[in-house]
């Protein structure tokens, strides 16, 4: 009974809407993977003989109406997502108990991913205000991105403002709360955790058909940077009726470092990418090339995308190479592959982890790894995938440094089924 609990004052209010103001235009759509995934030697010391291996599963419900008297719509997204077989701490059991999920007689909990209104105050089409628990997702994602491969994903509390000011402009405002110290009265004052922002977003002509500029700043969040100002380009677009594209992205950074509350530092990235399409098999090649600073803060990024498929490095302190490739040799079958060289910046700071650790100070070699990235993924329609993909991480010397003779490479691979509906 109390898994249900939560979701009645939300079956309320819904309720209360469709009194005073019917929903109409329902719809309801989602998607969703099943996936299995192995790592092995993930600290890439040969001595400790680890290896991750299971199966997960997200299905993400999107359900969106339309308020009457159009004034915008109401967006309500519950998530499942488990680890196949991990056990989870009930609600009704004993505290700090473990207890099964699976083969058991008691079902996981069903979350809420997005539930926010999207309301036009003034009923002009150009302008909205979204309220409540949503995606922030712009660009490549290589600055404020959604995580969609992740099991979870990322959505932000808050508010956004969108002003479209032409069919080519489009400025969103943004006001999301990281973490809230002050909601009772014993609670920490004047140090919640925000993020703010700006996002313009605009298309020039066939040779600049992305334009973005953006401001964003987090301040009093936890871990090594507490405090963030950023401010960034991004262009991207075919060139013209060529076969060429590009993509160019930069970002400029006042930071504040934990135990250095009274010092700013200028920190910086930036990625180019050029891309030639061949007139065969769909095909694509491009190389990259990237450089972050020694102390610059990837903020949110889905960084699965940008920094190798096995997920062993963080975009700080990092520079790298990488070469692109796709295409689909036959109906249906789609083939990725990349080869990323992984660098340090700067070969007196350590490059970082996943999860923005620190890998180690020893030696002074740039060369922090290579990695091969691969991907094939079949169609069985539009809306069902199946893909394996598998990485190979290779430990340079700036790792070897680390662990002496023990060092070895990472290797992770996955199966994946894709659904949408």
């Amino acid at each position: 009974m109390k898994r249900i609990l939560p979701l009645v004052p939300l079956l309320f209010a819904f309720s209360a809407l469709a009194e005073e103001a019917p929903l109409k235009n329902i719809k309801i759509n989602g998607w969703g993977f099943f996936r299995h995934e192995t790592k092995k030697d993930a600290d890439y010391d040969s001595a400790k003989k680890d290896k991750t291996e299971f199966s997960q599963t997200r299905i993400n419900v999107q359900m969106k109406a339309d308020l009457a008297e159009n004034y915008g719509h109401v967006f309500f997204g519950p998530q499942f997502s488990k680890i196949s077989g991990q056990d989870e701490f009930v609600s009704g059991e004993a505290a700090n108990t473990r207890t099964s999920t699976s083969g058991g007689l008691y079902d996981s909990r069903l979350d809420i991913h997005e539930a926010y209104f999207a309301i036009k105050p003034t009923q002009d089409e150009r302008f909205y205000v979204f309220a409540g628990r949503q995606e922030l997702a712009y660009g490549d994602h290589l600055v404020l991105g959604s995580v969609p491969w992740h099991r979870i994903g990322r959505s932000f509390d808050g508010v956004k403002a969108r002003y479209q000011f032409a069919d080519n402009l489009t400025l969103d405002a943004f006001s999301m709360k990281l973490q809230e110290n002050n909601s009772a009265a014993n609670d920490l004052r004047g140090q919640d955790a925000d993020l703010h922002g700006a996002y313009l977003m605009g298309s020039f002509g066939p040779n600049v058909k992305n334009a973005d500029l953006y401001l964003l700043r987090k301040n009093n969040q936890n871990g090594n940077i507490t405090d963030t100002s950023a401010y960034g380009l991004r262009l991207k677009s075919k060139i013209g009726e060529s076969n060429f594209d590009y993509r160019v992205e930069g970002t400029l950074e006042q930071v504040r470092l934990a135990g250095e509350s009274s010092i700013k530092k200028s920190e910086y990235q930036y990625d180019v990418e050029l891309g030639w399409t061949l007139p065969f098999y769909t095909t694509r090649v491009a190389a990259e090339y990237f450089d972050s600073s020694r102390d610059y803060d990837q903020l949110f990024p889905t960084a699965h995308k940008w920094v190798g498929f096995a997920d062993q490095f963080s975009r700080r302190n990092l520079k790298g190479y990488v070469a692109h490739l796709s295409t689909k040799p036959i109906e249906k079958v789609t083939f990725f592959a990349d080869y990323h060289v992984f660098q340090r910046h700067d070969n007196k700071r350590a490059a970082f982890n996943f999860g923005g650790g620190s890998l180690g100070d020893q030696g002074s070699s740039r060369d922090v790894a290579q990695e091969l990235d691969l991907i094939v993924a079949y169609d069985f329609t539009k809306t069902l995938q199946l893909s394996y993909g598998y990485s190979w991480v290779m430990a340079g010397k700036y790792l070897k440094d680390q662990n002496a003779s023990k060092t070895t490479d990472t290797n992770w691979s996955y199966l994946q089924l894709l659904a949408r509906f």
